[in-house]
């Protein structure tokens, strides 16, 4: 049955209302309908111009369930699952691709088996099937300062204005980069699908799909987000707020939030809870500035770095990181900003808990 366990609209889930033995095994077969899910437009299309299909994952953070599990059976974010799928075109006009960051094996004529690994979680997967020829590949091995071998495939839409070997070396500086400020990537390849523009753009798993103008903040992803990873979709928030904080140039200075503003919710603490906020946007990269304004700017940096090396690549959570950061900076406003501007709570900040910091 699909209902409503608490996380509200679009939040519904699957629930099968069965008991089994423990230590049974059992095999579940679910049919859905592949059509473009609600409240998209175009992932799934004819496109006529093209006379091809386009069929893209979608994925996004923002709205919930908009991971894979709108095409398919998936766990929640914290879990980890074998996914391979097999992908059949019929009768179309044009030469047909795919891109994955799975192991592509050709079944026959615009046919495919993808397989991904094991530890994937829903936002892992990168899928995109679309006209053949569009993009022209490169493959490289990365060997950032600091850091081990990286495969590097790039696929580069002609339109983007840059050859190979440009967008090779600017992702080479990236790694160099940020290896030196947040610390290791623990990836053995990073696959990237450019294409023109500021286009929307999602990190995956040693992925990325994106208009060329955000590959960076894409690529930066990779240690935030993709390579250590939110706990529950709440948790979220942090990755796109401290991307935006560290990664993305502004014309005008990212001020500090003002106290006597509204609270503001970036993770609820409802468990079922499976978005995140719009608010995060321009709001998330502030409460960084507000931390940065007591601790100073380079310390702060420091203590991320920290936090990034301690757990990554493993998950985080937001009570962690607020943890981690009062307690190697020491400043009580660390938790008044996440009282008020990332929980969303009115009043006081909570009394300190006894043995808080390690």
């Amino acid at each position: 049955m699909h209902r409503d366990v608490g996380g509200g609209d679009k939040a519904e889930m699957r629930v099968i209302a069965v008991e089994l033995p423990a230590c049974s095994e059992h095999v579940l077969e679910l049919e859905y309908p592949l059509d473009d899910p609600p409240y998209s437009t175009n992932i799934l299309s004819f496109n006529e111009w093209e006379q091809a299909v386009l069929w893209s994952f979608g994925s996004s953070d923002l709205p919930p369930g908009y991971m894979i599990e709108r095409w398919m059976p998936a766990n929640l974010t914290y879990d980890r699952f074998k996914l391979t799928m097999t992908v059949e075109v019929l009768d179309s006009p044009s030469a047909q691709a795919v891109y994955a960051n799975g192991d592509i094996q050709e079944l026959g004529f615009h046919k495919w088996k993808i397989s991904y690994p094991a530890h994937f979680r829903s936002f892992s997967p990168l899928f995109r099937l679309q006209k053949g020829g569009k993009h022209t590949h490169s493959s490289a091995i990365l060997e950032p300062k600091g850091g081990d071998p990286v495969e590097l495939d790039v696929f580069l839409e002609p339109d983007v204005g840059k050859t190979h070997e440009e967008v090779q070396a600017e992702i080479a500086g990236y790694f160099d980069e940020f290896i030196e400020s947040t610390g290791p990537y623990h990836l053995e390849r990073f696959y990237v699908l450019i294409n023109p523009g500021d286009g929307a753009g999602m990190a995956h798993e040693g992925a990325t799909s994106t208009g060329y103008l955000s590959l960076k903040h894409q690529l930066f992803h990779g240690w935030f987000g993709r390579g250590l990873k939110p706990r529950r979709a709440d948790d979220a928030w942090l990755d796109e707020a401290w991307t935006e904080y560290v990664i993305d140039e502004v014309d005008v200075p990212v001020l500090p939030l003002d106290f006597a503003a509204p609270p503001v919710v970036l993770c609820s603490d409802n468990p079922w809870s499976r978005h995140m906020p719009y608010a995060v946007f321009g709001h998330g990269e502030r409460v960084f500035a507000t931390i940065a304004a007591v601790t100073g700017e380079a310390d702060l940096r420091l203590a991320m770095k920290l936090f990034y090396e301690l757990r990554a690549p493993g998950l985080f959570s937001t009570p962690e990181i607020e943890q981690h950061l009062y307690c190697e900076l020491q400043e009580p406003v660390i938790r008044d900003v996440f009282h008020r501007f990332v929980y969303g709570k009115d009043g006081p900040t909570p009394a300190l808990p006894p043995d808080y910091c390690p």
